[in-house]
């Protein structure tokens, strides 16, 4: 088999049973119909999933070529990425009519990555106890996500055929990872077939595959709707599903929803909307006739406009709990910095120093727009010595600017101190201020909040007073965006992946 032109990692037989202790029964992590799956640790503790193939007929080497061929293109964050193969051919020795004869034993291997916390079919319960709605909300998104980039990003498109909880895997962070699609996709398919290859999994099959043997993309959006009723409703209330009308069985599911949600006022009203427009679209993906089923691209849609209400509400929830300061109760004294659409200001306010960030709102980046909500939303519930106090937002600003208004530290940037006052700062002091932001890390990541743009000119620090901690932190938004981080600051393990 020629794979020369691939990136993918080749992985000898030999290592493949060295780092599965043998393919061990304890080592086993999952089977299915094409095989079994291993776990691999390597020595250097990396983890990666072995899935060894049946030597079985109607899997030769142009399928097994073909396939592979077909995982190497596939690069999405919510799809199980292949790390490597195996293809080795043994020569054996078999007893054929009473005599020891010489045959060829074909291994054949994918790699995946491994995927720390399972299947979704093990988190789903009837009480759907097991994950916020949050989290619920995001296995649903990043799904859809996948199966959006199977369908319609990639040339031709795949589907998948054999979409059910047991072959969606959750990384540390709960992100949904579609698997299991490759040896579906051994099947040779067009947009619309019929065929009498044995697909899928009862329960998640379409009307039109089980009563006519119909291949098309709403064969995934059937089992879609299962699997997002299943998330939402638990596996007894999608049987319970078909006791009742559309509406009533969404009007159910919405209030246990509704009941559990811990936000406050618009939120939990936005949320709700969310919980409500998720059901609908379970339902209206398993219509017996496919015709009238959502393409995933409408689907995507819909769950996007979901999330802008959540954002609004949650923004107004904010105004509601934050201090609205008026624009006109502060004085700019100087300007300390600028960069893109913000200037910041040493200012006052009720008579103490303040720091005065100002976002033009008319700027037409909506990054800038959300860094700024991010920023508030972070920020404003937090409370500790080391971390940089804030004391509320301005949304009438001049030139129709909004701002934050927060703790002003009288000797700027942790980067500007050790450049003007290097000589002056002795052993001990610097003792201080590293013990200091660490306290103040310690907070934030009791708090969940991980800085993400953490290096001296965010830590901001007081060499004056000594009645105030020395150095505190400063909190912007949570960066999510690998070009907003700062080079010199970024985890090498970030950088080469």
């Amino acid at each position: 088999m020629d794979y020369a032109s691939s990136e993918t990692t080749v992985m000898p037989l030999d290592l493949l049973r060295e780092i599965t202790n043998d393919f061990s029964e304890e080592r086993r992590i999952g089977s299915g119909s094409y095989g079994k799956v291993y776990l691999g640790v390597h020595q250097h503790g990396k983890r990666i999933a072995v899935k060894i193939l049946y030597d079985m007929p109607g899997i030769d080497d142009e399928q097994f070529q073909n396939e592979f061929n077909n995982l190497t293109r596939l690069r999405h964050q919510n799809i199980v990425r292949l790390v490597g193969y195996c293809h080795n051919i043994q020569e054996i020795q078999v007893e054929y009519k009473g005599k020891l004869v010489l045959a060829e034993k074909t291994h054949r291997a994918l790699c995946l990555e491994y995927m720390s916390n399972g299947s979704l079919d093990k988190y789903l319960s009837d009480e759907c106890d097991r994950y916020d709605w949050q989290t619920g909300y995001g296995i649903i998104k990043g799904i859809c996500q996948g199966l959006k980039y199977l369908h319609n990003e990639l040339k031709p498109p795949i589907y998948h055929l054999d979409l059910k909880p047991a072959n969606v895997l959750l990384d540390e962070n709960m992100v949904p990872r579609i698997a299991d699609f490759g040896m579906s996709r051994l099947f040779r398919d067009e947009k619309t077939r019929a065929t009498n290859s044995s697909l899928g999994t009862i329960g998640y099959l379409p009307p039109e595959y089980i009563c006519n043997n119909l291949i098309s993309n709403k064969f995934d959006i059937f089992s879609l709707g299962v699997v997002i009723i299943k998330i939402m409703a638990g596996r007894a209330g999608y049987f319970n599903s078909a006791n009742m009308s559309s509406q009533e069985f969404s009007n159910v599911v919405q209030l246990i929803w509704t009941n559990r949600l811990l936000e406050t006022s618009n939120l939990r009203k936005a949320y709700s909307e969310q919980v409500k427009i998720c059901i609908e679209i379970g339902l209206s993906c398993v219509q017996e006739d496919r015709h009238k089923r959502p393409t995933i691209q409408d689907i995507v849609d819909k769950l996007n406009a979901t999330e802008t209400e959540c954002t609004y509400a949650s923004r107004n929830d904010l105004s509601l709990m934050c201090q609205i300061i008026k624009d006109d109760d502060l004085e700019e004294l100087r300007e300390l910095s600028s960069i893109d659409y913000r200037i910041v200001y040493h200012g006052k306010w009720r008579g103490s120093d303040v720091a005065i960030k100002r976002t033009n709102r008319r700027c037409s980046s909506d990054r800038l727009r959300n860094e700024f909500w991010n920023e508030v939303s972070n920020h404003a519930g937090l409370h500790h010595p080391n971390v940089v106090a804030f004391y509320g937002i301005v949304l009438d600003g001049h030139g129709g600017s909004i701002a934050t208004v927060t703790e002003y530290m009288v000797n700027g940037s942790l980067r500007t101190a050790l450049w003007k006052n290097s000589k002056s700062l002795g052993r001990h002091k610097r003792l201080i201020i590293a013990m200091d932001a660490a306290f103040g890390m310690e907070y934030l990541h009791h708090k969940n909040i991980v800085h993400f743009d953490l290096k001296s000119d965010n830590l901001h620090v007081n060499l004056t007073d000594p009645r105030r901690p020395i150095c505190k932190e400063i909190v912007g938004y949570v960066c999510t965006s690998f070009y907003l981080k700062s080079m010199p600051w970024i985890a090498f393990q970030k950088i080469g992946g």
